[in-house]
């Protein structure tokens, strides 16, 4: 029976003097998460650099296709007039050549007439101009007449024929000139359409890469952020670290004190608010020297030490209090110190640590877990009664409540031995 107790206490020893710690496989854990978003901010880095690239070259692209397409536009504006230009002149020569065309047709037309004439009369023409004559010098001088009216009839015609001919090679050649010019204007317009095409798709592909820009941008700060909560963790971790002794197993002296003293008085594990249980303090201690986290609430549901498990992933041996309130309920410091965590903490959900510094020569630590949101930060100083949290059921937990931890030298103790309620 003897044997029994004996190895109770040593159970309860070990459970209750384990020294206070946020777990270091978590902040193992943590240090590769870190590792891990600092490698994806770096790819993401270099994917951001590679597609800002990509945005220039584009953006330097469409500049190019744009100056190409300012060029085209002003060489097929001067085309176009050069077009209208060869229109009215087109139309011009086709007005001359329908009027040199009917000049000839009139002078030609007349010489018939007259030539007709002369055929019909025949001698009879000549006779009578003989006859008619007044002497032989009257005669030859109307026989030259004759002759002279004849040939410029002919000369006429012939100059108006040049003329027809010059103006139907002139058409030709402007007609000509006027289809090349179509022709070119035609091509013109289709390689900026081309261009405009080429631009387009060019101005669709860079709205993509600077999307993609955009969503790195996000994913980077995203990642940033959560490097930085991880960096503020691990170092508050690390800062929690050297104050809490890690030597689980090995009290200090004024610890194996107490605990020959707890002993002594026969006080040891089961504890609900009366003395000490493990590593507790002495008697002396609950002089108030620590203020309830939450006022006006005084409902425990757990209380420190041996306990069935409550939930998976529970632990059996509740090294804290729990005080059942409602979600939303405001947690104040329990005494003046400095934030030594605050965030996140696994099992603990949203949890705040406070360093209290020595009291009664004893440093004291507290943890306030469970929480729905936090009001203070890493590195923060509060003073006793600051609304540091508020109350609810995040990480592992059964319903809302408050999980209050003292940490006496690392270790920890009944939180009902150093308040008054």
């Amino acid at each position: 029976m003897n044997k029994k107790i004996v190895s109770i206490l040593l159970v309860l020893s070990f459970v209750f003097t384990t020294p206070f710690t946020f777990n270091t496989v978590n902040a193992k854990t943590d240090k590769e998460k870190l590792n891990d978003v600092k490698s994806k901010i770096d790819s993401k880095k270099n994917n951001l650099n590679n597609e800002k690239n990509t945005s220039d070259n584009l953006s330097g692209e469409i500049k190019d296709v744009d100056s190409k397409i300012s060029e085209l536009s002003n060489t097929i504006s001067a085309q176009e007039k050069k077009q209208s230009t060869l229109e009215k002149d087109l139309i011009r020569t086709k007005e001359e050549l329908k009027d040199a065309k009917e000049k000839r047709k009139k002078y030609q037309d007349a010489l018939k007439e007259r030539m007709e004439t002369m055929y019909m009369y025949g001698n009879m023409g000549y006779l009578d101009l003989i006859f008619s004559s007044t002497d032989f010098s009257d005669l030859i001088s109307k026989i030259i007449t004759v002759q002279s009216l004849v040939s410029y009839d002919r000369n006429i015609i012939s100059k108006l024929q040049d003329t027809e001919n010059d103006i139907k090679t002139k058409t030709t050649k402007i007609s000509s000139s006027k289809k090349e010019l179509d022709t070119t204007i035609k091509s013109l317009a289709k390689n900026k359409d081309d261009l405009n095409t080429l631009k387009i798709a060019k101005n669709s592909e860079l709205k993509n890469v600077n999307g993609t820009i955009d969503d790195l941008k996000k994913q980077i700060a995203s990642l940033e952020k959560e490097k930085s909560d991880l960096d503020s963790k691990i170092a508050a971790q690390s800062a929690a670290s050297t104050n809490v002794n890690y030597n689980n197993g090995n009290d200090s002296s004024k610890d194996k004190d107490d605990k020959d003293k707890d002993k002594g008085n026969g006080n040891s594990g089961g504890n609900t608010g009366g003395s000490s249980s493990g590593g507790g303090s002495s008697s002396s201690s609950k002089d108030g020297v620590l203020s309830w986290p939450v006022p006006g609430h005084y409902n425990i549901t757990s209380y420190f030490g041996h306990r069935d498990q409550p939930t998976a992933g529970a632990s059996t041996n509740h090294g804290a209090v729990d005080i059942g309130v409602s979600t939303g309920t405001p947690v104040r410091a329990p005494a003046n110190g400095k934030v030594t965590y605050s965030g996140w903490n696994g099992g603990y959900g949203y949890a705040v640590s406070i360093d209290c510094g020595n009291i009664n020569g004893d440093h004291i630590t507290v943890l306030l877990a469970h929480n729905s949101s936090l009001k203070v930060s890493t590195g923060q100083k509060v003073k006793r009664g600051q609304v540091v949290s508020y109350s609810g059921s995040t990480g592992i937990s059964t319903g809302p409540h408050l999980h209050f931890a003292v940490y006496k030298n690392g270790y920890a103790v009944d939180p009902l031995n150093y308040v008054n309620i």
